[in-house]
């Protein structure tokens, strides 16, 4: 079959849709398939060729779309509606503003008979201000006919969708939806030692309790959370016994237009020296900032977060986790038995959490160990493909 993945953005843009969808397309393309995705033009990091790009390793096509317009994330590329006519199944990744609305399009035209528009619903698109008003009225105008017109609907859960905007849309996606987690590649993200040479370059102490949170910090990525990450860490720091203040360190992985923010709120609050904020690291080097870690911790705020694919590679890799109790996220962690959940927003009860974690070493082992298997147990990426080629088939 051939088989085209729609997606807002992509590696090497830091964000869980795009890795998502890699390993998505990377599956279905080693069942056989002929794989493109299609996404819009980004600024730097990539290896053009015309309008395509190569990522190492990738056994699929890459075509970056040029434009008609950007706002964020968002992209309107109308050329999609007669691009879409060499495929036999087209992939679409919700939210894709700009893009989704000419996949419905092509969908909707007679002459696209025969041809599978199949949705992945990845979360909800919230916002505020003026920007939550565009949302609302996608969601109420756009988003209606989109789920009408697709084939299948996939979600990463189904407690997500119970809670989500799908909800108001039932009669519409009735009979349609199917139950396909994301998948992370526990071959990359495994258990290993501390990685002494981080330790060194970001001057870390061996015997620090680290913190890892990773993630985008863009105003894309709002949601995630930081600085009720942030404010939180700094309780943490001050529950601290003052006969027993060891050493504890939050290392912030990612980057973006909010990091010099995040930098001056630790800088106020007088925790700047225990806080590494690394930047963009390459994606070999993120499986070492995993083993390096004590723990990891999601901590965000919304129902724009529906899975937690950082959560899952921590998993994979060992590592106990710190998770808010949103749906869709509570069904990936396994409270007191993978780790532990703290209410969205709450700055005292997570850092109170925090402590929980950071004093009892037996605990992580305990619940890292518990998501290794968990890990290998349902959310390869071979057990995902499967479940794919059975939807597209």
């Amino acid at each position: 079959m051939r088989i085209a993945h729609l997606v807002s953005t992509f590696p090497p843009y830091y964000g869980g849709m795009g890795n998502a969808v890699f390993g998505m397309a990377q599956e279905s393309a080693k069942r056989g398939h002929e794989v493109t995705v299609l996404t819009a033009k980004q600024e730097s990091g990539i290896r053009n060729k015309g309008d395509r790009s190569i990522i190492p390793n990738s056994l699929f096509i890459i075509r970056r779309l040029r434009s008609f317009g950007r706002w964020g994330n968002a992209a309107f590329l109308p050329q999609l509606f007669w691009m879409l006519d060499d495929y036999d199944i087209v992939h679409l990744h919700y939210p894709f503003f700009g893009g989704a609305e000419a996949a419905a399009l092509w969908r909707a035209s007679q002459l696209k008979r025969g041809r599978q528009l199949v949705v992945t619903y990845h979360m909800d698109a919230i916002a505020d201000g003026w920007l939550g008003r565009v949302f609302a009225w996608h969601n109420r105008f756009i988003l209606p006919s989109i789920l009408s017109l697709a084939d299948r609907i996939i979600v990463t859960s189904f407690d997500y969708a119970e809670h989500s905007l799908l909800k108001q849309y039932e009669s519409r996606v009735k009979n349609k939806m199917v139950e396909i987690p994301l998948g992370v590649d526990t071959e990359r993200f495994t258990p290993r030692e501390k990685d002494a040479e981080l330790l060194r370059q970001h001057k870390i102490d061996p015997a620090s309790f680290t913190l890892l949170f990773v993630g985008g910090l863009d105003r894309a990525h709002a949601f995630k959370g930081v600085e009720v990450l942030i404010r939180s860490f700094k309780l943490f720091s001050e529950f601290q016994h003052v006969d027993d203040r060891r050493a504890h360190t939050l290392v912030i992985v990612g980057d973006g237009a909010l990091r010099p923010s995040y930098a001056a709120l630790a800088l106020e609050l007088g925790i700047q020296d225990k806080i590494v904020f690394t930047g963009r690291v390459a994606p070999d080097d993120l499986p070492r900032y995993y083993a390096t870690a004590d723990c990891v911790v999601l901590p965000s705020i919304n129902q724009s977060e529906a899975f937690g694919m950082t959560i899952l590679e921590a998993m994979a890799c060992g590592r106990p986790v710190i998770a808010s109790l949103l749906p869709g996220v509570r069904k990936l962690v396994l409270d007191r038995r993978t780790g532990l959940f703290a209410k969205p927003s709450d700055i005292v009860g997570l850092a109170k959490v925090i402590a929980v974690i950071a004093d009892d070493p037996e605990l992580r082992v305990r619940y890292g160990n518990a998501g290794r298997e968990r890990a290998l147990d349902r959310y390869t990426w071979s057990a995902v493909g499967e479940e794919l080629e059975r939807v597209y088939r």
